[in-house]
């Protein structure tokens, strides 16, 4: 199923850039034809009709996608999928617009109602039906745009509720055993029962403290190479900034880190060592968990030691995990401030659902978040550690 979601938003973000594409060339050539001389006719004879079947098709679309958000799996592709048909509506709508502008204003009317008024297109579409005493026309055109704008809305609506829904903070309050709500659900999943969970978890999740790591010459050399490539990026600073990356999952956050924080900060990111370590020791070798485990303490071990300001990545929808960190380095005189991403919902989950198609080297910060803050949490000594 995930695949199958993934590609039909694959086709709607490609149909989203033809959309984009198509309204260019209108503007660089349709447009002139229109003021000139001919638009009329091309619209009316050629365009017209094509726009109608993707207008027709669009709507049928759209009312299966409504019936669809009744269920809740399916959601988050139903209100994208509506976002979408929203788009292809539109573009009938729009040059149904221009050309009522065109016929009732002529050329000088569109000029200034589309391009210097500020008004739009749609707007000036339906003065112009008004002027020419069409009301029937009116309201059609009227009806089809608030019916373009009402799916808009309660697509981003259903499938931004549906995601939040997602992500609830109680799943993550831990109890006196340090085992949260969301864990045994995982584990429930993953096994098919719920016969032994918690045994099954305090065994997956639940991990000592302390742990003998034992590596030869060459291997403890190895990793202290990659450790400094992680140290040698951050600059020690009076005080030091400790930045947090929040947001949903696909919103963006890697990006904005990589590009506003990978000079003179450490970024401590689980995700990032251990794929630093299978490019050097191999994806099927044994020990990259343990290696990773490994660099990632001593990473932080160092950049707290030498107060280098550090930059981090979670999704941020555990309070019980977040806050004890954010104390703690307040208290050892870091300065603390939260990068909160926030993105539009549809076009968050098509990067998301791409990634994990398309790149090999994805690691979705819900997958690492609690594992990049255990190591603070085992650095501080904070209970209950993830």
């Amino acid at each position: 199923m995930s695949k199958i979601l993934s590609f039909l938003n694959l086709i709607g973000a490609f149909l989203i850039f033809l959309v984009y594409i198509a309204i260019a060339l209108t503007l660089l050539l349709f447009i002139p034809t229109l003021l000139f001389g001919g638009g009329v006719w091309f619209y009316t004879d050629y365009l017209a009709p094509l726009l109608k079947y993707v207008d027709y098709i669009a709507a049928l679309l759209s009312i299966i996608f409504l019936f669809l958000c009744i269920f809740r799996k399916y959601r988050i592709f139903a209100g994208s999928a509506l976002v979408y048909c929203s788009y292809a509506i539109g573009v009938d709508l729009w040059f149904q617009s221009l050309i009522n502008t065109y016929i009732s204003f002529g050329p000088v009317g569109t000029i200034l109602g589309v391009f210097f008024l500020g008004v739009g297109v749609f707007f000036t579409g339906l003065v112009a039906l008004l002027w020419a005493h069409l009301f029937t026309a009116f309201w059609s055109l009227l009806g089809s745009g608030l019916y373009m704008i009402g799916i808009r809305w309660f697509g981003l609506y259903i499938a931004q509720n549906e995601t939040d829904s997602q992500y609830d903070p109680n799943l993550d309050e831990p109890d006196e055993d340090g085992i949260t709500e969301r864990m045994i659900q995982k584990m429930i999943s993953k096994n098919g029962s719920n016969k032994n969970v918690i045994e099954d978890i305090s065994t997956e999740y639940i991990e000592p403290r302390q742990e003998i790591v034992k590596f030869d010459a060459e291997e403890y050399l190895s990793l202290l190479k990659i450790t400094e490539t992680f140290i040698n990026r951050g600059r020690s600073d009076d005080p030091p900034r400790f930045v947090i990356f929040m947001g949903g999952v696909g919103s963006g956050k890697t990006t904005s880190r990589r590009v506003n924080f990978s000079i003179n900060y450490v970024n401590f990111d689980f995700g990032e060592i251990h794929l630093s370590l299978e490019k050097a020791f191999g994806v099927k070798f044994p020990r990259i968990s343990e290696y990773a485990s490994y660099v990632s303490d001593l990473v932080l071990r160092q950049a707290l030691q030498e107060r280098k300001k550090i930059v981090i990545e979670i999704i941020g929808d555990s309070y019980a995990l977040i806050s004890p960190v954010i104390n703690a380095m307040k208290g050892i005189g870091y300065d603390v401030s939260i990068e909160g991403i926030i993105d539009d919902t549809v076009a968050s989950y098509g990067r998301y659902m791409y990634a994990v198609d398309k790149d090999p080297d994805y690691i979705s910060a819900a997958d690492t978040q609690e594992l990049t803050l255990s190591f603070f949490h085992h650095y501080f000594g904070l209970v209950p550690a993830p």
